[in-house]
């Protein structure tokens, strides 16, 4: 993943699943905290992991890896969604 793309997740995160925007109330995950590693050699990122009240972590190794991340962070309101039909 590139640092761009990673920019872009992080700002995902804070507008939808943050602590500050109250992601729980939206029934989303809500990780406190979000780690991401890069490889110096090329910048390249290649891992995310969230924390606190949701942990996971994922490999970024392609686009279909990041979309992963992005269905992760939308899963709960996926099954909100569901249940409200």
């Amino acid at each position: 993943m590139t640092i761009q793309k990673a920019a872009k997740l992080l700002k995902y995160v804070m507008e939808n699943n943050s602590w500050k925007e109250y992601a729980a109330m939206h029934g989303r995950h809500m990780p406190k905290y979000v780690d991401i590693r890069m490889d110096t050699r090329d910048g390249e990122v290649f891992s995310v992991s969230f924390s606190g009240a949701d942990e996971k972590t994922f490999r970024v190794e392609s686009d279909k890896d990041l979309e992963e991340v992005y269905e992760w962070l939308n899963e709960y309101l996926k099954e909100r969604d569901l249940h409200a039909k």
